[in-house]
């Protein structure tokens, strides 16, 4: 069995509304290069991916578990994504959440924002090498508790030694992609609370304007309140039913339980704002 590198962080299901082809593996959508100002034609399968980028290294899990489990998530997804375009409007509260949980995934899970929190954590551990090496007492002091801890320091690394070898910077820090795509699911729970509650806020103003066209959505909230469970965290929010992931299984997916939802999407005849 083949093995599974081209990781898209951009679900093609998404990307082929973007393609006039009909046949999923044939599909094509017309891209721009930023970078390069240059514009190409190219398969789905060739864009929105990049090699092994959702790989983790858990001991008992596959390499591939957690894109695995995103997979299973999109094929339920794509028919709520089809209705919901076909429809111009949120169906039910699950169509709701759907979208809601595939923009959530989009927003964090991409290469422009695994790059920020590496970034961060990089300066982060410059920064307490730094503060650590400010003064021979502190350095000894921190050789010591990282000792009692277990770390296997060795006695030959004076402070002199160490603080020339940090003041030259010949040296990278590497952050754990698994640590990182660990923060990155973490953050989906409060990106898509931030999304629905945004979109709650953009509904109640859509019933303010009168709007012409056959067809208009309306969202009316306050939405309520939601439990979402990432391991053995819970995260308190507003919004809409979301799918949780954690390493430990791949059935730790699931829609959470929402209490009695105040969405309701309305599909009205054409109507005519005032003369």
């Amino acid at each position: 069995m083949a093995e599974k590198a081209n990781h898209h962080f951009i679900p093609q299901l998404y990307l082929r509304n973007f393609s006039a082809g009909r046949d999923r593996r044939k599909a094509k959508v017309f891209c721009f290069d930023q970078s390069t100002n240059k514009t190409f034609e190219t398969l789905v399968r060739n864009v929105g991916s990049r090699r092994h980028f959702f790989r983790i290294n858990v001991e008992g899990l596959d390499p591939n578990h957690v894109e695995d489990g995103m997979a299973e998530i999109e094929g339920e997804i794509a028919p709520l994504l089809e209705e919901v375009i076909a429809t111009r409007s949120f169906p039910s509260h699950k169509h709701f959440s759907a979208v809601m949980t595939l923009m959530g995934n989009v927003a964090v899970r991409n290469p422009r924002f695994r790059s920020m929190l590496e970034d961060l954590h990089v300066k982060m551990a410059n920064g307490m090498m730094r503060a650590v090496l400010q003064d021979k007492e502190r350095f000894r002091d921190s050789i010591k508790q990282a000792r009692d801890n277990g770390a296997p320091i060795r006695d030959d690394i004076s402070y002199e030694d160490m603080k020339s070898f940090i003041d030259r910077g010949e040296f990278n820090i590497a952050i754990d992609q698994t640590y990182l795509i660990n923060l990155e699911l973490d953050a989906v729970p409060t990106c898509v609370e931030q999304l629905s509650n945004w979109l709650a806020g953009f509904g109640r103003s859509l019933r303010r304007r009168p709007v012409r066209r056959s067809r208009r959505v309306m969202i009316r909230s306050s939405l309520p309140g939601l439990t979402e469970k990432i391991g053995a965290h819970t995260h308190q929010g507003s919004g809409c039913r979301i799918r949780s992931f954690c390493f430990r299984s791949r059935r730790s997916w699931r829609w959470s339980a929402c209490s009695q939802s105040s969405l309701q999407t309305v599909n009205s005849a054409e109507t005519r704002s005032p003369s």
